[in-house]
């Protein structure tokens, strides 16, 4: 089955330099439901100063930080990065459904490696 694709805004996007690392930026999405089992997001609202970041971290979560029940299982996958915006390819791995939470992403970018 092909995934769905929809676009969302990276919310509270804040970069801070750190030495070594360059710009540091953490920021979430709010992906939402899906009624399919696989979901292709463009995360938009960033302003990088790379294309090309050293690491990008994602962590799928429900969004409400509370215990909702919700036991879903989630691969996610940086398909593309540019400064301001990220290709993201998340897929359930617990059930060949969709899932009915709110889901998050939570992203944590760095830009540059000064060993």
């Amino acid at each position: 089955m092909l995934a769905s694709t929809s676009t969302v805004v990276a919310n509270q996007v804040k970069a801070v330099f750190v030495p070594g690392l360059g710009d540091v930026t953490n920021t979430f999405a709010i992906v939402g439901s899906s009624t399919t089992n696989e979901r292709t997001v463009i995360i938009t609202g960033l302003q990088l100063s790379t294309a090309t970041p050293v690491t990008v971290l994602l962590q799928p979560r429900q969004s409400e930080n509370r215990d909702r029940g919700f036991h879903d299982v989630f691969a996610v996958q940086v398909v593309e990065t540019a400064m301001d915006h990220l290709v993201v390819h998340i897929k359930r791995l617990d059930s060949s459904g969709g899932w009915a939470q709110d889901l998050r992403v939570d992203i944590l970018i760095i830009e540059e490696m000064n060993n």
